[in-house]
């Protein structure tokens, strides 16, 4: 099995990432054979190329409205291509069938953050802030499971003003390969903020005055 090798991360909650398809009741749950076998191009064009796959996704769907792992590639599809209740939706039958599956937790908890509802995050996750803590019986997890429960929980922490915490989800996340383009601004070294500020901003200027100056005539 193959294993992210940042030390620090299993160090620090005592589990291993890996790269690799796990085996649990989520991962092998009546799989359609067609799926199975394009799992990995499904996986890399979630966030991609939803539009070519949302197709696919939904006649799975239609034949196993249940399998939490098709659920949680369709709302991926469906939130990414900006189909906010379609997302909602399926988040939510999701987290009633497999209330169980991390993911059916992160799903609603991205909606959260997007509706401005962080505050019923933590109660989503029985006010544990950790995975190991979740799923005690669990000794691996798929990066992408700690890749967005970091993220989840660093935008919730720079929600509610607690940058540290904030600041060092984010970076195990970062680790996992995680990005989010409003805490990379927000963390970036105050100098490097400065400059952004002197080079960008009078080509903003220039663009709004264009921009007025076309819109008067």
């Amino acid at each position: 099995m193959k294993n992210k090798t940042d030390n620090n991360i299993n160090l620090i909650y005592k589990y291993k990432i890996t790269e690799e398809p796990l085996d649990d009741k989520y991962s092998k749950y009546n799989i359609p054979k067609k799926m199975e076998e394009r799992i990995e191009y499904y996986f890399n064009n979630l966030k991609k190329n939803p539009g070519k796959i949302i197709d696919d996704l939904l006649c799975f769907h239609d034949k196993d409205k249940k399998n939490p792992l098709i659920n949680n590639f369709l709302f991926t599809c469906y939130f990414v291509l900006g189909k906010k209740k379609e997302a909602e939706k399926i988040a939510n039958e999701n987290y009633k069938l497999n209330p169980n599956y991390l993911f059916a937790k992160l799903n609603l908890a991205s909606l959260y953050l997007h509706k401005k509802q962080h505050h019923l995050i933590p109660k989503l996750f029985e006010y544990k802030f950790d995975l190991k803590s979740i799923y005690p019986d669990r000794e691996i997890f798929h990066f992408s499971e700690a890749r967005d429960f970091h993220l989840i929980f660093a935008k919730y922490f720079y929600y509610t003003n607690e940058y540290k915490q904030s600041k060092m989800y984010y970076k195990i996340a970062k680790k996992c390969g995680g990005k989010d383009n409003e805490l990379d601004y927000f963390f970036m070294p105050l100098i490097i903020k400065v400059i952004l500020f002197i080079f960008i901003f009078p080509f903003l200027l220039i663009y709004k005055f264009v921009k007025h100056f076309f819109n008067c005539k």
